[in-house]
């Protein structure tokens, strides 16, 4: 078996090593960390013209049709040099933006997916609770249907990108008679 990155992964990692080196040079970094502030939107514009924020979603949704592997490798690069980028990252194409990718309906993926891949959006990830902490299978929120939309009960603490986000991806239960880790 073949362990060696392809040429094609190489040019990624080149590119956004590159890329990072030249926007986040050690004093900036460590300017940006001393002052707790990182441009997010500025980064995410710049990521989405270079094409990387699509790299996890279909050219139909205007992304790069990317492998997993190739995610692995600039998240890899992006924290080599400030753990902020990847995690600015993660709040455009992560969070939100997969779960449309992986469950959403047609209208929904039209909407929002070529917004992401230019950097245009940013999601945050409400998944915290007061007494499951970030344990997905003990959520105690819950999403009643309603009509057209869904009422929701519940708490949620440490909304992850909640300062910078657009929409917040909410994790509840739409079954509370279900087990643990479904409905």
């Amino acid at each position: 078996m073949d362990f060696e990155l392809s040429d094609e992964q190489n040019l990624v990692r080149e590119t956004i090593r590159d890329f990072m080196r030249r926007e986040f040079p050690r004093e900036r970094v460590r300017q940006l960390d001393e002052a707790g502030a990182f441009p997010e939107r500025e980064f995410l514009k710049q990521m989405g013209e270079l094409g990387f924020l699509g790299l996890p979603f279909s050219s139909r949704y205007g992304g790069s049709d990317g492998t997993p592997l190739d995610g692995t490798i600039l998240m890899e690069e992006m924290g080599r040099v400030t753990t902020a980028a990847a995690a600015a990252y993660n709040h455009a194409a992560g969070f939100g933006a997969r779960a449309i990718y992986l469950n959403g309906t047609e209208e929904q993926k039209q909407r929002f997916l070529p917004r992401v891949c230019r950097g245009e959006v940013v999601f945050a990830l409400g998944l915290t609770e007061p007494n499951a902490g970030s344990d997905a299978r003990s959520l105690t929120t819950t999403a009643r249907a309603q009509g057209d939309s869904f009422v929701i009960n519940g708490a949620k603490m440490f909304t992850s990108g909640a300062g910078t986000a657009d929409y917040i991806m909410l994790a509840a239960r739409t079954d509370p008679a279900a087990p643990s880790g479904k409905g």
